[in-house]
């Protein structure tokens, strides 16, 4: 251990600094590295600017007018520094730093930056991972079909057997299982569904949604308190029929696959 340890800022006083402003990566500002390397801001900067090779363009950026004094009011940042330049390094440009600052600190300052960097990226994938399964969760609960094939993906049960042991049409258990392997939600698609070929859209789905709809307005007939408008019904019942006669049409010639 040597005497400047005592100084060494420790891994969440890095993070704890960093900032995040619209259209900017996080970064750290020219203050907050001469914090963390024991100079001066006035420092910082200089042996940055004699040093363009060490940092190309992703490893800095000046700070804005609009910017300085977002921080200056929201986080109590410096408004003024180096004639009013404010320098923000990003994570990269934070350790390039280590190579021009000749202080007793750099080497140790370094690796307690390349630490905090590590750690604030596994907690980024962490919280990318959870939102992942929050937002797959929702989806699930929202369309049941997805529920339905995901269980039988898992399972390594048939496409074939899936069509028989649910109420939905090859054509729709097709197309969710598509769009499921295309969102990630499903490894490959069910055992046996071919993925370069799809079975035409079917329609005894039409007549089905149709009925059902039917049996909710005769529902809605035999167990309301109130009296049912009735231009309303008869708005709703043009809608379902506006919809039974093309599907009826099309059931007549109908030839289902075998």
């Amino acid at each position: 251990m040597t005497s400047h340890d005592s100084r060494i800022p420790t891994i969440l006083d890095i993070q704890d600094k960093a900032l995040l402003l619209p259209g900017r990566p996080q970064f750290w500002t020219s203050h907050h590295m001469a914090g963390f390397y024991q100079t001066t801001p006035d420092n910082v900067v200089r042996q940055f600017r004699r040093n363009p090779n060490r940092f190309p363009d992703d490893f800095w950026f000046e700070l804005r007018e609009g910017e300085v004094q977002v921080l200056v009011r929201h986080f109590g940042g410096p408004s003024r520094v180096n004639r009013g330049v404010l320098i923000g390094f990003t994570k990269a440009g934070a350790l390039a730093l280590s190579g021009v600052l000749k202080t007793p600190v750099a080497d140790a300052v370094s690796v307690q930056i390349v630490r905090a960097i590590v750690a604030m990226e596994e907690q980024a994938i962490s919280d990318a991972k959870r939102m992942l399964l929050k937002l797959r969760s929702d989806v699930f609960q929202k369309k049941p079909i997805y529920n339905r094939i995901k269980v039988y993906v898992d399972a390594g049960l048939s496409f074939d057997q899936l069509w028989r042991d649910t109420n939905y049409s090859r054509f729709k258990l097709e197309q969710a299982a598509r769009e499921m392997l295309a969102q990630g939600l499903i490894p490959h698609l069910p055992t046996g569904m071919q993925p370069g070929c799809s079975t035409m859209p079917d329609p005894r789905d039409e007549v089905h949604e149709v009925t059902t709809a039917l049996w909710g307005v005769v529902s809605l007939l035999t167990m309301a308190d109130e009296p049912v408008d009735r231009r309303g019904l008869e708005y709703l019942l043009r809608l379902i029929y506006d919809r039974l006669e093309p599907a009826s049409e099309a059931l007549q010639d109908f030839q289902p696959r075998q």
